[in-house]
């Protein structure tokens, strides 16, 4: 069995604190979707998932990988103080410097492009909800397997964020608010995590070096190339949607993402809650790949046989078109999982960052060019298969060189 006694109950608790962290970061968009389309319209909301696919470049860049590699190394080394406080404090460094260097591009682009200028406050919460939000430290809390703490403030901050935002958002002008409120609620979190942080773990900031910070962005860069790759077709396909056609069929498409975003998260977060876990012991590996497979599976039939039902149910706009998207989502859900479970959770712990990184690159390089084509030509539809087949390739090729490598 994946989870025996004792020291495997950890495993579970992690699973909860992180479902409670990151699958209400998930679970509050979608609730909210369907109240902004109704009070904002679809056109707006199209808008607003602008805006965040825009931010989100620079999300991968402040995050640089450092929810793998300094997951990894805290839980490696979580019993020696000093060497928790290097890492603590040479992160958080690397991120404020890599915050600083994505806003200036950022505020370069927003301000040389009429269209992103136009609705300049609504990029300007997007950004800094980023920042608030690439600056947690999840990654010491997972380390440490104690998710727990940071699990009830997110809880918190959210209950926050949904009643600010039913409580401010009343018309279709609102929407210019929605980031703004949502950053907010992300500062919160943050903020009370970094007093846990030192009142609770103890963990101090220690004096930074330049060659702390060098050696903090080699260690993360092959992680960083790898996470990063996939924003080139994931947010792409909305960056490329909204340039291209009215935010009307982006906010379909978005609407749709939400919900397979949903499942994708799920996974992303036991994928997350097992790794100090197999870290430990690369053999459990084989049991964990099995059990996250079966979960895949499910979960991706669930949403293409309900696909229908599902869109009806949560919006009140584009509903045919919405399920149709999902459709096709359920099968990227599956390979998603396969690439969580083979790339994420194996090949970096044994030492095979480079052909991770190497792998997505090519495959998100060559699904960003298949979008710039294909989207101004064909719509939605280019979009939801362009973003299919990269998953299904990135799937295939973790699953080969995870053989390649188990087999040795």
């Amino acid at each position: 069995m994946l989870i025996k006694e004792p020291a495997q109950r950890q495993v579970i608790s992690n699973i909860l604190s992180l479902f409670v962290l990151k699958g209400i970061d998930v679970l509050v968009p979608l609730l909210v979707a369907p109240f902004l389309i109704k009070v904002v319209g679809i056109e707006k909301f199209g808008l607003i998932a602008f805006s965040l696919a825009f931010a989100a470049y620079f999300s991968a860049a402040i995050n640089y990988g450092f929810n793998i590699t300094a997951s990894r190394d805290i839980a490696r080394c979580r019993h020696d103080a000093n060497q928790v406080a290097w890492i603590y404090s040479h992160i958080l460094a690397s991120v404020v410097i890599l915050s600083f260097g994505c806003a200036l591009a950022a505020a370069g682009v927003v301000y040389f492009f009429p269209r992103l200028y136009e609705e300049s406050w609504l990029f300007f919460g997007a950004f800094t909800l980023v920042i608030m939000q690439s600056a947690l430290p999840v990654w010491l809390f997972i380390g440490y397997e104690k998710m727990a703490f940071i699990g009830g403030l997110s809880a918190a901050s959210k209950v926050l964020y949904i009643g600010s935002l039913f409580l401010l958002i009343r018309t279709e002008q609102d929407y210019v608010y929605v980031n703004i409120i949502n950053a907010v609620s992300a500062a919160v979190v943050l903020v009370a995590a970094l007093f846990l942080i030192r009142y609770s773990f103890g963990v101090r900031f220690v004096s930074i070096t330049l060659s702390g910070v060098i050696t903090s962005l080699k260690g993360g860069w092959s992680v960083f190339v790898m996470q990063l790759s996939p924003v080139l077709y994931n947010n792409s396909s909305v960056f490329v949607l909204g340039a291209t056609f009215p935010p009307s069929v982006v906010g379909v498409y978005s609407a749709a993402m939400r919900v397979a975003e949903v499942a994708t998260t799920g996974g992303r977060l036991l994928a997350n809650a097992f790794l100090p876990y197999i870290a430990v012991d690369i053999d459990r590996h084989e049991a964990f790949s099995k059990f996250m497979i079966f979960v895949g599976g499910m979960v991706g039939g669930v949403i293409f046989v309900f696909s229908s039902a599902i869109a009806e149910l949560l919006f009140s706009e584009g509903e045919e078109l919405i399920s149709y998207c999902l459709k096709w989502f359920s099968f990227g859900v599956f390979f998603a999982f396969l690439y969580l479970t083979y790339s994420q959770n194996y090949l970096p712990l044994v030492s095979k960052e480079r052909v991770v990184a190497k792998m997505t690159f090519v495959v998100s390089v060559l699904g960003l060019l298949l979008l710039v084509i294909f989207i101004p030509l064909f719509g939605l539809t280019a979009a939801v298969s362009v973003f299919v087949i990269s998953r299904f390739v990135l799937a295939i090729l973790s699953v080969t060189f995870y053989v390649k490598s188990h087999a040795k």
